[in-house]
Order: C-alpha cells, then structure tokens, then sequence
C-alpha cells in the first residue's frame, strides 16, 4: 500500500495508520408503494380550497425515497405520523396516469417509523383512490387513510377510502461486508 496526495503523487511523509474496509452491493430493491392499479373512485374536489388525500404506512427496513409518484394532483408531501414535513415536491399530474417525479433530493425513511403520504388535489381537479386494495407492500404496511381540506397535514380519516393514489418510488439497500487482504 501506497499513500498519495489529492494530486495522486507518492506522499513520503505520511506515516499513519488506515483502516480498511470493503463491501459489494447484492441485489438492491427499487419499488413502489401501490404498483400502478387502475382507480375505481374519483373524488371531484367542488371546494374551493380543495383537498389533500393520501395514507399512513409503516416501512418494515430503510427506505430511500428518490422519486414521488402521482395519478393527479399538483403537490406530493411526505410527513412524519406526527405532522412534521419532510418532504414536499410540486409535480405536474397528467389526470389518471401514473407519473413519476423526482424529489429535489432523496430522502431516508427509517425502519418502524410511521409516516404519511399525500397529494393535494386543487379545487378544480379530481382525486383518485380505490377501497379494495390490501394493506401491505414488499417492504411495510399501509396503515390508514387520512384526508384535509386543502393544502395541509392530513388528519381526518373515515371516507371508507382505503388509498388514495399517490406513491414512492424508493430503493432498498442490500451489501455486505467483505474480507479485505492484508488485514
């Protein structure tokens, strides 16, 4: 072993000691939430100030949230169960297909945490979900549905709505560690 500078020249005065370490990626998992279904419910949003829609879930590992995911809408927030946001990304919906918008930076989710997914649908537009889809997804649960009028932190449940369409797309990391000659 050789230490060098910035520059990749031999540095004859270093005389420290290094750890090292080594890993090799094994078969991350980039995912979504709900897969992309078709809806079976439109809420037309008559009100002025329009609604925010979306649900509780719970990831079973860490989550690297990288994009959000929108059937409509015109905003996606992501926060924690106790209304701390977390994220929010402006997006531009094209009503009823899904589409894929990249946050401005990726953001970790921790195992056991429960958060809250939303999209607000204005006042002129229609917000989508469907009530017979199931409660789990390959790495958490989806845990209840919340809505509010307007732009904010959903905190009412009871539509009978089970999930209303918004999304993550995320990864999950898999590495391990591996030997490293010479110790």
């Amino acid at each position: 072993l050789t230490a060098q500078d910035a520059l990749n020249n031999v540095d004859t005065y270093f005389s420290g000691a290094v750890a090292l370490s080594g890993s090799v990626g094994g078969g991350g998992a980039t995912n979504s939430i709900l897969g992309s279904p078709d809806f079976s419910t439109a809420w037309f949003n008559g009100e002025g100030g329009g609604i925010t829609g979306g649900y509780a879930f719970t990831p079973n590992t860490n989550l690297m949230v990288t994009h959000v995911r929108h059937y409509s809408g015109s905003k996606v927030s992501i926060w924690t169960d106790s209304g701390t946001l977390l994220a929010a990304q402006n997006v531009t919906s094209v009503e009823g297909f899904w589409v894929e918008t990249p946050l401005a930076s990726p953001l970790q989710l921790t195992n056991g945490a429960r958060y809250r997914l939303a999209v607000y649908c204005p006042g002129t537009g229609f917000c989508y979900c469907r009530d017979d889809m199931l409660g789990v997804f390959p790495y958490g649960t989806i845990d209840q549905e919340y809505y509010t009028s307007g732009d904010a932190f959903p905190v009412s449940s009871g539509l009978g709505t089970h999930w209303f369409f918004v999304d993550l797309r995320y990864t999950v990391a898999a590495s391990m560690a591996v030997a490293v000659t010479p110790t």
